[in-house]
């Protein structure tokens, strides 16, 4: 069996559902979107009590914005985007349902006041989308898609400072880790947009021409945007 028969017949085998990466967690993430905005607007109308443990209902908000909401949209683009990057298959089936259902608990559990479950599922989620995420790329040696990895990877670090504050082990853990997971999402967006937005612009004119970025811009916005969050999220406010 030749190995693009043995990716079909894989696929073929697996729910479709779950062969590719934006199928569970893009939907994960538009369920999740309309059920949190109810949540939020229930606290704010009739004074809603969510049972957060020690956790304050802003930071609960800011948080699953964040490694909530977007890292699920996040997850489904990376794992599909790097099928196409790279030729190889990435996480599906069994392995592709784990991460999933790893960032099903995490929310469940966050909002239950079950911080410990939370943390570990989110974690795990998190962790196993970054080797998820850098195997195919390893394996194919596409290293021009390493930083895709990296952000990915600091987004882990951040989810973990804002944990560490919630059990007490690291002050100011919170506000470092929502305000750096926010720049690595705007700085993925950057990123990304590079990437995409010719792509798209070459096959939506008419006439052949091929778009190239800059390199010196392209190495001064990432020192620059790089400069700019360390501050951010580094600096006294």
């Amino acid at each position: 069996m030749t190995t693009n028969q043995a990716d079909t017949h894989r696929q073929h085998s697996d729910s479709a559902w779950l062969n590719l990466g934006f199928r569970p967690f893009f939907l994960g993430a538009g369920i999740f979107a309309v059920t949190s905005v109810v949540l939020w607007f229930l606290v704010f109308a009739i004074g809603l009590q969510l049972p957060l443990g020690e956790l304050s209902t802003v930071h609960w908000h800011a948080h699953e914005m964040l490694f909530g909401y977007s890292m699920a949209v996040i997850a489904g683009f990376v794992l599909t985007a790097a099928k196409n990057w790279t030729g190889r298959q990435t996480a599906h089936g069994a392995a592709l349902l784990v991460l999933f259902l790893c960032w099903c608990t995490a929310r469940v559990a966050l909002v239950s006041g079950m911080l410990q479950l939370a943390a570990f599922a989110d974690i795990a989620f998190q962790t196993g989308l970054c080797l998820a995420l850098a195997l195919p790329i390893i394996q194919g040696k596409h290293w021009g898609h390493s930083p895709i990895v990296l952000l990915v990877v600091l987004m882990t670090v951040a989810n973990i400072s804002f944990y560490l504050e919630v059990f007490e082990l690291f002050n100011n853990g919170i506000r470092i880790g929502i305000n750096g997971g926010l720049y690595l999402i705007v700085g993925m967006i950057l990123l990304m947009g590079r990437r995409v937005i010719p792509f798209f612009i070459e096959r939506g004119i008419d006439e052949s021409v091929e778009l190239r970025n800059n390199k010196t811009v392209d190495i001064a916005v990432l020192v620059l945007y790089l400069v700019f969050a360390l501050c951010a999220v580094l600096g006294n406010h």
